[in-house]
């Protein structure tokens, strides 16, 4: 029996092999056409293993519907209005960005508490907070912009198709390795900071790469990878070069690459009610709350090198 389905993210004729392969792993069933201007794909197979196999493809990063997909390209609106569209939707309520505003929410919050929770453990582990106050004020922006990015591809990794995933994994693995080797570095030098900077990117990375399989985790190993070591790289260098005002500006442009990616999530998959997939906000808060005081801790405790900003002035 004949199924036609419709593929979002059906690129060339490499996805039509993974496809093809994919269904031809169910004895007796086979990939019979693959259109990928349409995104129209046929499979002939038994009724019984017809869910299965739509499963299978999903797992490999592909979205599937029953109905054709939006040909009309003269309908769509401009990268301008859609960006506008999104950021008045992220801040005046509107409909279908529940998920970005309760994650928008929880990010600020999360930010200020870090904050404080920085300022309370500086009292209690009597930390010099004059020579750590930029760093901790650093941290917790590299958190804050990192963990709303996160979260949300988090929410809709299930209809991201593999081009989305890889991006997103990419794109992850290398803003957090770089901000965090850049920030840890300056308090403890060139080892520590690519170190931490590579297990923080490598670990996003790779994670929120998984959910188009194998290549998505690559691309985030690789992105985590050389993110952490550049991140530490860049404040040494600039260690006798103004790297606390510096490191802002790079923050900055790292915040605006995550809103990017941000935007990039919700065009390509926000807005459908009842897929996103979100822990609550409480939990949001307090894991965002607990990796900014490993960072403090890190920061503060971890050895440093002979070359670190902390505790030198400028």
């Amino acid at each position: 029996m004949k199924f036609t389905y419709y593929v979002k993210g059906f690129e060339c004729e490499s996805c039509a092999r993974v496809i093809s392969r994919v269904v031809s792993s169910f004895p007796g069933a086979s990939l019979t056409e693959a259109n990928q201007y349409t995104g129209a794909i046929t499979i002939e197979c038994e009724p019984e293993d017809e869910k299965q196999i739509i499963q299978a493809v999903r797992e490999k990063g592909y979205s599937l519907s029953t109905q054709p997909l939006q040909t009309d390209y003269s309908a769509e609106k401009s990268p301008l209005e859609n960006g506008k569209n999104y950021v008045l939707g992220l801040f005046e309520g509107k409909h279908g960005f529940q998920v970005e505003q309760s994650l928008l929410q929880a990010t600020l919050l999360s930010f200020l508490l870090t904050i404080g929770a920085e300022v309370l453990a500086s009292i209690i582990l009597n930390i010099p907070l004059e020579n750590y106050k930029w760093l901790f004020a650093l941290s917790a922006v590299a958190v804050s912009a990192n963990a709303f990015a996160v979260w949300h591809s988090i929410a809709y990794r299930k209809e991201f198709t593999c081009m989305n995933g890889m991006m997103v994994g990419m794109a992850l693995g290398m803003m957090t390795g770089f901000m965090v080797g850049a920030v840890v570095a300056a308090s403890n030098g060139m080892f520590v900071g690519s170190v931490v900077g590579m297990l923080f990117g490598m670990a996003i990375g790779a994670y929120t790469g998984y959910c188009c399989g194998i290549m998505g985790v690559l691309e985030g190993l690789i992105a985590g990878l050389m993110s952490g070591i550049m991140g530490a790289m860049t404040t040494i260098m600039l260690l006798n070069d103004h790297v606390i005002a510096f490191l802002f500006i790079l923050f900055a442009a790292c915040t605006v690459v995550l809103a990017g990616l941000s935007y990039m999530i919700w065009k390509e998959a926000g807005g459908r009610e009842g897929k996103a997939k979100l822990p609550s906000g409480l939990n949001i808060v307090a894991a965002n709350v607990a990796i900014g005081l490993i960072l403090v801790l890190i920061m503060v405790y971890a050895p440093k090198g002979p070359l670190a900003w902390a505790g030198f002035g400028g």
